[in-house]
């Protein structure tokens, strides 16, 4: 199963991040200012299932490599929780300053790291 997902992980997120990213920039262009755009559950499900992908990939491999599963998971579910926490915070702030380019340069860091994805599993 490691080695599966390995091999197709980065694709899938990648893929994922870049239509839910583009989503993003298309939608932001149909809103009129002081107009927020809300994500729908769906779309918090497939942001959350391509996010996730990179990290089933390390997870399945971490209990191979000799390291506490359950320092690792408490360490990476506790900074998950405060990065969440910031980026919601920051995002209700710059939201309201920069109204539908903040939506756009979202989309567009989705596309990015769905990129930095992809190339660190191919040329790594």
């Amino acid at each position: 199963m490691a080695d599966f997902v390995s091999e197709v992980d980065h694709w899938v997120a990648f893929i994922m991040l870049s239509v839910a990213g583009l989503h993003m920039i298309f939608e932001s262009g149909r809103f009129m200012d002081g107009q927020v755009f809300v994500l729908s559950f769906s779309m918090l499900l497939w942001l959350s299932v391509a996010t996730s992908i990179d990290a089933l990939a390390v997870g399945i491999g971490v209990p191979f490599m000799g390291i506490d599963v359950l320092q690792v998971s408490v360490y990476a579910g506790v900074s998950a929780f405060v990065f969440t926490l910031a980026g919601h915070w920051l995002g209700a702030r710059i939201g309201r300053l920069a109204g539908r380019w903040a939506e756009a340069m979202g989309g567009a860091m989705l596309i990015l790291l769905g990129i930095k994805i992809l190339l660190d599993h191919l040329y790594v």
